[in-house]
């Protein structure tokens, strides 16, 4: 390693009263702080010089501090560089989610010597390096998607709950669509199959919510230009991007791929209102009455009826009447409670 200032450990000024500053002591940089300043090195015309030694500091100390308070013997080492991860990337996209150049950083070398760091007893391994970066590109990929989710969320509506309906489907679905699609597929239409299962199983999710009724959270044309946010900014894993390259600004299969989801959530739900087709009934599938996919009647609050009680039918309805009509007239001028 070179000797020079550490990023993690800013150099200090000795001086004692009435004397010159001494020369700051120079310290020998490690693994993790070479590795950061070289990661950092490609924006550094973003930064000011002075707010750039700053940050490589700050990286620095979320890296060394992930991890603290990991049980070690309780689990295996997949599973630390996973929690290590979740936690650096935590601490980073909390403090730095709002640079736009912080999707162009890779940090993949900077994990592993932090991770090397923390657990040097599994340096060794010769699965090492591979359990790194699967566990960097996971961790970064989630906290990237759910920052821009996140953002991507609050321009959607201004009701609170509508937000977290929306929230949680799409995260919960970007999951499921991720874990199923293989990073090492060479198809030509990954990124297809990769954002039809995300927008897809988003309507499932909202469709499980509502009833059968996602247009109750989100409109159709709104999920469009959410998901279209999404891409714009850069709210796509890395790992697809990086094989598959970005889709464009707009992309038509987006706008194609949500109607034809809430075309399918339509249908659905006018399927339950219609009930069995004729060849189901002649097939003898006609759903028993306590089975039925109607919701159940709405109950009447109303005084004549009863609190919390049903309609009456026409049949009861007439007995009333007649009953009422047998009932012999009040005198004028008489109270109701003397009569």
């Amino acid at each position: 390693p070179a000797h020079i200032a550490a990023p993690c450990q800013p150099t200090m000024a000795a001086a004692g009263e009435g004397d010159a500053a001494a020369a700051p002591p120079v310290r020998e940089a490690t693994l993790l702080q070479l590795a950061i300043a070289d990661a950092l090195k490609p924006i550094s015309h973003l930064e000011q010089a002075e707010e750039f030694d700053k940050l490589k500091f700050k990286v620095c100390t979320y890296f060394t501090k992930a991890g603290r308070s990991l049980e070690v013997a309780s689990k295996s080492f997949i599973q630390l560089a996973n929690d290590f991860a979740d936690m650096a990337f935590g601490s980073i996209f909390t403090a730095l989610g709002d640079k736009d150049w912080l999707a162009e950083v890779d940090f993949t070398v900077p994990f592993t010597a932090a991770l090397r760091e923390r657990f040097p007893k599994f340096a060794n391994m010769s699965h090492f390096e591979k359990t790194a970066q699967d566990a960097c590109d996971r961790a970064f990929d989630e906290k990237q998607s759910e920052s821009v989710l996140w953002e991507c969320v609050q321009m959607v509506s201004e009701q609170k709950q509508q937000r977290t309906k929306l929230y949680e489907a799409v995260n919960l679905a970007r999951k499921t669509a991720k874990s199923s699609f293989s990073r090492n597929s060479l198809s030509t239409d990954g990124l297809e199959t990769l954002m039809g299962g995300w927008i897809k199983n988003t309507v499932e999710q909202l469709k499980a919510a509502t009833g059968g009724f996602p247009e109750q959270v989100v409109s159709a044309e709104v999920l469009t230009q959410f998901f279209n946010g999404i891409v714009a900014k850069n709210g796509l894993p890395r790992t697809v991007t990086a094989v598959f390259g970005a889709p464009p600004a707009n992309w038509p299969y987006i706008h194609s791929t949500v109607a034809e989801a809430f075309n399918e959530a339509a249908d659905d739900a006018a399927a339950a209102l219609v009930g069995p087709s004729a060849d189901e009934r002649a097939a003898g599938l006609e759903a028993e009455p306590g089975d039925s996919k109607l919701p159940p009647p709405k109950r009447s609050r109303g005084r004549a009826e009863g609190y919390g009680r049903a309609p009456p039918t026409g049949e009861q309805a007439k007995a009333w009447q007649d009953q009422i009509s047998r009932m012999p007239a009040r005198p004028y001028g008489i109270s109701k409670k003397k009569w």
